[in-house]
């Protein structure tokens, strides 16, 4: 990879800094032309650059050229696993009879039985052991369950199941060779809750295909394929989501004595599965001109101590408007032009009424909507947090 310059990719993760809105200060200042005036955080951070883009790029190919070689070359046997060895991508060990598949970068010291760097591919070895193991180059075997792309199922709130029948068909891969249908015998076990215990459900002779039809009344389904000699071969686990999109809470926030708000209505609310979550909030502001902290009024309703130990801030998007009654001052045409500017970045929303995006004909500058904060009461702003709990 040594045409690819701007990535650390794969010794280390890129920290690319992530881009953000201008402050008010800032936008006055690009708006003037005063460049050298910027911090250099808002060079770097408020305007897109050719080595940021570069950067994303080269990272981009040194992916796709390391995913190419993993396949190309299949898994690499390293033998009995050692803990003062580091370990790297496509390297298979074994451990207590046991073949592991390193997914870390640079793995030492981690057990791969109770580690999350490393991926169960066999069951127990018989007695000879792993052919090839040690040789380098050598390709494993890859055992594995295929359920058509199906890794959980969801129920809604009627209890109805997004599937009534899970297909089940055991699988072999070597190397980089094309996978191939195996013929094992087929073990269901379900689970009453969450925290149950798993109990045989159903099995099925020596087949490359099942059939199961899933009752409504469980909360998971395991799968093991076993071979004639009953060593286990592959573990496969679904479970079963509750799904609803109901209202889980809903958040009148007391606003007596809040400087930005006079009143404010947060509504959680389910997404798509058991931790994705959606929260509608609903602000009548005080002021015409605010930086509302949604954390200050996030962290005390969810009774948590801080915003990041309890989103997963990675695959969290807030979105924002200002609704305008248009009857305010019996003029319809009085705020049809008046376009907030508005911002959101780290659980604060920037906004302001103090001008709209219309351009005087005649000077070409902003022109003033006129507004007080004796009129915040006849606008609204909505905010839409998508986020993921961890």
């Amino acid at each position: 990879m040594s045409d690819i310059r701007l990535t650390n990719y794969p010794d280390k993760i890129d920290n690319i800094e992530n881009m953000r809105e201008p402050t008010e200060e800032e936008l006055a200042l690009i708006q003037a032309g005063n460049y050298d005036e910027l911090t250099d955080d808002a060079k770097n951070n408020v305007f897109i650059t050719a080595k940021k883009i570069n950067t994303m790029i080269d990272g981009i190919k040194s992916w796709q050229q390391f995913t190419k070689k993993w396949i190309e070359d299949g898994y690499v046997h390293q033998g009995a696993y050692s803990s003062i060895k580091n370990y790297y991508p496509r390297d298979v060990v074994t451990s207590g009879g046991v073949s592991y598949l390193c997914i870390g970068f640079r793995v030492i010291g981690e057990n791969p039985e109770n580690s999350k760097k490393w991926v169960r591919l066999t069951g127990a070895t018989g007695a000879k052991g792993a052919t090839g193991v040690g040789q380098k180059g050598d390709p494993a075997e890859l055992v594995y369950i295929d359920t058509g792309g199906v890794n959980y199922i969801a129920k809604n709130s009627d209890g109805e199941l997004t599937n009534s029948t899970l297909t089940i068909k055991p699988y072999s891969k070597t190397g980089s060779n094309n996978p191939r249908a195996l013929s094992s015998y087929i073990y269901i076990y379900t689970k009453a809750s969450i925290n149950g215990d798993y109990v045989q459900a159903q099995s099925a002779g020596c087949t490359t295909s099942f059939d199961y039809s899933i009752p409504k009344n469980i909360a998971g389904i395991k799968i093991i394929i076993k071979n004639r000699n009953s060593v286990e071969l592959a573990v496969k686990e679904i479970p079963i989501i509750q799904i609803s999109n109901s209202v889980v809470n809903t958040y009148d926030v007391d606003c007596d004595d809040d400087v930005y708000a006079s009143k404010m209505l947060i509504t959680e609310k389910y997404a798509s599965d058991s931790k994705v979550r959606d929260y509608d909030i609903q602000i009548i502001p005080k002021r015409i001109t605010a930086n509302i902290p949604l954390r200050n009024y996030l962290i005390p309703i969810l009774s948590i101590d801080s915003l990041e130990n309890y989103f997963d801030l990675e695959t969290t998007f807030v979105y924002a408007n200002i609704s305008i009654n248009n009857s305010v001052k019996n003029d319809p045409d009085y705020y049809n032009w008046a376009f907030p500017l508005i911002r959101v970045a780290n659980f604060y929303v920037n906004y302001s009424l103090d001008y709209g995006y219309r351009v005087d004909e005649g000077t070409g500058e902003l022109l003033s909507t006129e507004l007080s904060s004796n009129d915040a009461k006849y606008y609204t702003i909505n905010i839409n947090i998508k986020t993921r709990l961890k």
